[in-house]
């Protein structure tokens, strides 16, 4: 983003204040508009799944209204995006949610989306309000179905969100493919067709017409559309074919190499396919590979059924690493010109697995007996760690090795750690103010400009009176250095058309150079000592009267003083309005009455044991209280974020699972969350899981009963975490959106006991929880504000 707009902003900031099923007629009898504008983002999704032992990667997509997450394979060789769909289902698979609701905007048969669909076949109107569809895989799998059109729910990667109406297919009966052994949700099409959801979004300007995936080798990665999460000069490109023009292929074959030499195999018809697990070349190529690799010290598993061709050693194999050195690294070498070549190197790493029984496997199969004729698919095995990038725009398919398992956790990064919806909000207030815990002495290497920015926040509850609504604002910095023991000035000035009002703020440490300590506020008068308190001049012009204010800092975290007087140490400014009313901060924290923090404090986590198990719950301490008796009290939030474990009923929804058949689902739970880079603890009270996921409003769903009600023993809102199968049954780890409240009191040993029943009936305990409330309401609010800020610069 322009830095000059960045900082215009934030100083503008200062001066102006801071389901039921739809009943279709669906069954066969056996367009968009909007004006193309410059993309601003990216979109990207976390990549969930392995090639070897879960054979799939997929990403979670929310869809409808209100939104729910699917889970679709993310498939580069097909356009179209379906759901198994409840329309009702004729034939359905094992899926991981239930079945989706389709909406009611079904897509005519006469509309250009669908034509796009049909392009190459003899599709006839049969029924014209709608768009019937049968899409079939290389492995014999297939869905049926009707186009629809729903609301698709994703973000930019700089946070604006994007809820755009995509086609997709509603598909109410599937046939699995042979080696389809995993449940699915649906297809994610990212195919070059028009259906595509990416060209579906580029037509509809959110994103320009280029998608890439990065997918890791440890498992996970992330798929993007845009083009602005990669160095183009880095890419090794090659141009698309035009030939194949719904396939990513290279427009020139690819010459086979072994061990850098050249195995004679030119020309090879080869296409980029991510919803292939494994790499397939045509039986010509296939049969010199088996000859290049003959004669290995290794001797052949043929017990082992893996894949049709294994290798065992004297012992299991643990790692490729152990078997690197028995296998030559494979290339496809593509024609870029005349006299250029680009090299797509397969690595042993990229075409060999280890199987369970600790066998090395060859990950490149014979495409020939599967129907692929003389195709060759590159698939997920051999574009593991590289950044594989699809730019429709330059008719360029290009690649570059990358670290995709650190791509994907820079992604969750870029979410906050997930502990409960008040408590995000919470660190979102904390950032918000953190100009507050800063002190010129920390930021004496920065240059002014820099400072401005956070001084928009520091005075986020004041606003400067300007002459006109229609002023104008400027804002010069004088490039100097800060100091801790200097004054430093910062000048605004106010422009209308009729005149203009030219300010000076006047930055000064808080802090006493000699003794490190919170200053007090000088007595009334003027400080001679400060040269920016003189009006100056300019040669041969006549400087426009110029306003001083002074601004002061307050130290990093006050240590509790009764003697200092922190009601005088605060900022002076200007002509400020009078701040609302401030609710009671969580403990820990002292602010004054404009809300600045006065006080932080570091303890404030507490430990609560559940005396049925001995079992610890660490907690943050929210609210620190007396009861009307005189008992010492705590309002706690866990630190991790609490679960619970559903069960599918299918169609009809989720049920509670029993304490009993729990205990049960706790491996393979943990696992599930393992798999996403959440660690489940068996904590004192409830069941916690460790770690950040990333979620939106767009992913809370409410639990409610077929009359409207709660669900009675659930919270009504929850978030999804996961979900993994067991016994035929498909479950689901979620965590109520609300955040889950301990009220504690000290007993007579001074340890902390969870409140009976009694005690929560306390008027003490009632205005603890208010005051939390009123405190969440307040950061809820200034989240949004931000938030619609941040679409604005967007």
């Amino acid at each position: 983003m322009n830095v000059r707009f960045m900082i215009l902003l934030m100083v503008m900031s200062l001066v102006l204040g801071f389901s039921s099923a739809v009943d279709f007629r669906l069954r066969k009898t056996a367009g968009f508009s909007g004006r193309f504008t410059r993309a601003v983002s990216s979109v990207v999704f976390p990549v969930h799944g392995n090639v070897y032992p879960l054979g799939y990667y997929n990403v979670t997509i929310n869809i409808g209204q209100p939104p729910r997450p699917y889970y679709l394979d993310l498939d580069t060789g097909s356009d179209l995006t379906w759901l198994q769909c409840d329309a009702p289902c004729v034939r359905c698979l094992e899926a991981p949610h239930p079945l989706y609701q389709p909406s009611s905007d079904l897509i005519p048969c006469n509309d250009p989306l669908c034509k796009a669909l049909h392009l190459n076949s003899n599709q006839r109107c049969e029924t014209p309000e709608q768009c019937d569809y049968e899409v079939e895989y290389a492995d014999g799998g297939s869905s049926l179905g009707v186009l629809v059109r729903d609301v698709f729910s994703m973000n930019y990667t700089k946070g604006l969100r994007l809820t755009p109406r995509l086609a997709l297919g509603c598909g109410y009966d599937q046939i699995p493919g042979a080696s389809s052994h995993h449940p699915l949700d649906g297809v994610l099409g990212l195919g070059r067709g028009k259906v595509s959801i990416l060209s579906q979004l580029h037509s509809q300007g959110y994103v320009k017409n280029v998608i890439g995936h990065c997918l890791s080798s440890l498992g996970g990665g992330i798929l993007f559309f845009g083009d602005d999460l990669y160095d183009s000069s880095r890419v090794s490109w090659t141009p698309m074919s035009r030939e194949y023009s719904k396939h990513y292929s290279p427009a020139m074959g690819g010459e086979l190499l072994f061990g850098g030499r050249t195995t004679g195999l030119k020309n090879l018809l080869t296409v980029f396919d991510s919803g292939s697990s494994y790499t397939y070349f045509n039986a010509k190529a296939y049969q010199a590979l088996k000859r290049e690799l003959s004669g290995k010290p290794l001797k052949e598993a043929r017990d082992d059924h893996t894949l049709p061709l294994c290798w065992q050693g004297r012992r299991p194999f643990m790692s490729i690493e152990e078997v690197k050195k028995y296998f030559k690294p494979l290339a496809l070498s593509f024609k870029t010109g005349w006299r250029s070549k680009t090299l797509f190197e397969i690595p042993p790493e990229a075409y060999l697995i280890i199987s369970v029984k600790g066998n090395v496997c060859l990950g490149i199969l014979n495409g020939t007996e599967i129907g692929l004729q003389n195709l060759n698919l590159i698939g997920d095995i051999s574009m593991q760690d590289q950044m594989i990038i699809y730019d429709n725009e330059k008719q360029s398919i290009g690649w570059m090795p990358a670290d995709c398992d650190e791509l994907a956790s820079l992604k969750a990064a870029q979410c906050l750690t997930r502990k409960s919806k008040q408590s995000q909000l919470y660190h979102k207030y904390l950032r918000c103010r953190r100009i507050h815990l800063l002190t010129l002495s920390t930021l004496k290497e920065v240059p002014s400009f820099s400072l401005s920015l956070f001084l928009s926040f520091m005075a986020f509850s004041y606003s400067l009176t300007s002459p006109s609504p229609n002023s104008t604002l400027s804002y010069s910095n004088t490039h100097q250095f800060l100091n801790p023991s200097s004054s430093f000035p910062v000048s605004l000035s106010v422009s209308s058309p009729k005149n203009t009002r030219h300010l000076r703020l006047l930055i000064t440490s808080a802090l006493n150079p000699q003794t490190g300590q919170p200053t007090k506020k000088a007595s009334t008068g003027s400080d001679k000592s400060s040269s920016t308190n003189k009006k100056r001049k300019k040669k041969g012009k006549t400087a426009k009267p110029v306003e001083n204010w002074e601004l002061r800092d307050s130290e990093d975290a006050f240590e509790e003083d009764d003697d200092a007087d922190y009601s005088n140490s605060s900022r002076s400014l200007a002509t400020f309005n009078s701040p609302p009313t401030i609710p009671k901060p969580p403990a820990g924290f002292v602010i004054d009455e404009t809300g600045r923090v006065l006080m932080a404090s570091k303890k404030r986590i507490a430990t609560v044991i559940d005396p049925t198990n001995n079992s610890p719950l660490d907690c943050v301490i929210r609210r620190v209280f007396t009861s009307s008796k005189g008992e010492d009290c705590m309002l706690l939030c866990p630190v991790d974020t609490p679960v619970q474990i559903l069960k599918s009923t299918n169609i009809d929804g989720w049920s509670a699972v029993s304490d009993e058949e729990v205990e049960s689902l706790l491996p393979a739970a943990a696992y599930a969350l393992a798999k996403i880079h959440m660690h489940l603890v068996h904590s004192g009270f409830c069941y916690t899981a460790r770690g950040g996921f990333c979620y939106t409003e767009d992913n809370v769903f409410d639990f409610r009963t077929d009359d409207g009600q709660d669900v009675e023993g659930l919270p009504t809102e929850g978030v999804e975490i996961t979900c993994f199968h067991l016994d035929g049954s498909h479950y689901m780890v979620y965590t109520p959106s609300d955040p889950l409240l301990f009220v504690a009191a000290k007993d007579q040993n001074g340890l902390l006991q969870i409140a009976d029943d009694e005690l929560l009936d306390d008027p003490a305990v009632i205005s603890a929880i208010d005051e939390e409330t009123e405190f969440n309401a307040l950061v809820e609010e200034e989240a949004a504000l931000l938030e619609s800020l941040l679409g604005e610069r967007i």
